[in-house]
């Protein structure tokens, strides 16, 4: 049994907005490993596209110990570029952890914010955010 649901609905395309992700649900290691993955299966898919990740609607169900094996599993992925990532985390405890996360990472393309409003202008969006979250959540 998953105790996870992982939200996709994306639409990659370079000239447009960033590939948007919603999660919900308790979101464990298992989620974020196999989450970046079906993204990757994607045809026009490329690691260098700016992506947005909104955990509003989710929970963190994660150690320290996970989040450095997740942290192994990222880099081992080969990516030699890749996009800017932005975390919507308007939670205190994920807000907290992206943050120690992107620190200790030393990633300078991945941030947490508290809006999307906010991680939509730290990509440089200027249009409207027409991606709104699952009917299902």
């Amino acid at each position: 049994m998953r105790v996870f649901s992982i939200v996709h609905e994306f639409e990659i395309d370079p000239g447009r907005a960033p590939i948007s992700r919603w999660w919900t649900g308790a979101v464990t290691l298992e989620a974020l490993v196999e989450g970046p993955t079906e993204v990757e299966r994607h045809p026009h898919f490329d690691p260098r596209f700016d992506v947005l990740e909104d955990y509003s609607l989710a929970r963190l169900v994660l150690s320290r110990d996970c989040l450095e094996q997740f942290r192994r599993e990222w880099t081992s992925r080969g990516w030699k570029e890749v996009g800017r990532w932005a975390s919507v985390m308007p939670h205190d405890l994920e807000f907290g952890i992206a943050r120690q996360v992107n620190a200790l990472w030393e990633r300078d393309n991945a941030m947490a914010f508290r809006t999307r409003e906010e991680a939509l202008a730290w990509l440089g969006h200027r249009g409207e955010d027409t991606n709104q979250p699952p009917a299902s959540a």
